[in-house]
């Protein structure tokens, strides 16, 4: 049995997405003329035994690389400081592992957001890993997306709650305030030396479903309700 054979949920705690919305705010918030991406690691655990049904990864901390390289369509992560994060952690908190990165799709209004589906992975994206990468240079397993879009019209007590349709499970959005936010999970699986990025429709191999189990946004069960 291969990874691809297998749906993954990619479950993210509470503190994790405290930081990811923290940072992206920071980052779409921070210049006058216009936000920037921004990006980090993602630290936790994988539980993917062969004779399970589904995988699962945990996203317990969240890290934010402050030497990126951000632009307002782009981010570049710094591989030196990832290694020098690397060890740190290995060291300290030895159950955690570094499995994967986020980064962030900012938009000016929820229109333009919708237009460009800004909470899918971009052409560049998938590239970044899939030829950009390989399986013994890049140890992450999972990629995170957060799409934020300003709100022209909103009211401030809104905090709707919904998930985007989709046929691979693997996005929610919901509203604070005067801003909207899409989070989205990906899978980074190895396969023969390079990596490969699921869900991808229509690609082969791709994982046919990758689930995102956020409790505080979605529920404490709701990933046993997959539809």
């Amino acid at each position: 049995m291969t990874p691809f054979d297998k749906d993954v949920t990619v479950h993210v705690t509470d503190s994790a997405l405290m930081h990811l919305l923290l940072a992206g705010m920071e980052s779409y918030r921070a210049k006058r003329h216009g936000a920037l991406e921004t990006g980090g690691l993602l630290w936790g655990f994988i539980k993917d035994e062969t004779d399970s049904e589904m995988d699962h990864i945990t996203i317990e901390h969240v890290s934010t690389d402050t030497y990126a390289k951000r632009k307002p369509d782009s981010v570049a992560l710094s591989d030196r400081t990832t290694s020098a994060k690397r060890d740190v952690i290995e060291q300290r908190w030895p159950h955690l592992s570094m499995i994967g990165d986020f980064h962030t799709h900012p938009y000016t209004n929820y229109t333009e957001a919708v237009d460009n589906k800004g909470w899918e992975f971009s052409r560049g994206d998938f590239e970044w890993y899939e030829n950009g990468h390989t399986a013994e240079s890049w140890a992450g397993r999972v990629g995170l997306v957060l799409a934020i879009a300003g709100l022209q019209r909103y009211h401030k007590d809104n905090h709707a709650t919904t998930r985007v349709r989709s046929r691979y499970g693997n996005t929610l959005q919901w509203q604070l305030g005067r801003y909207r936010f899409w989070l989205s999970a990906y899978s980074v699986d190895p396969l023969e030396g390079r990596l490969i990025v699921s869900p991808r429709g229509g690609a082969n191999p791709s994982r046919r479903y990758v689930y995102i189990d956020v409790p505080t946004i979605n529920g404490t069960d709701a990933w046993f309700t997959y539809e």
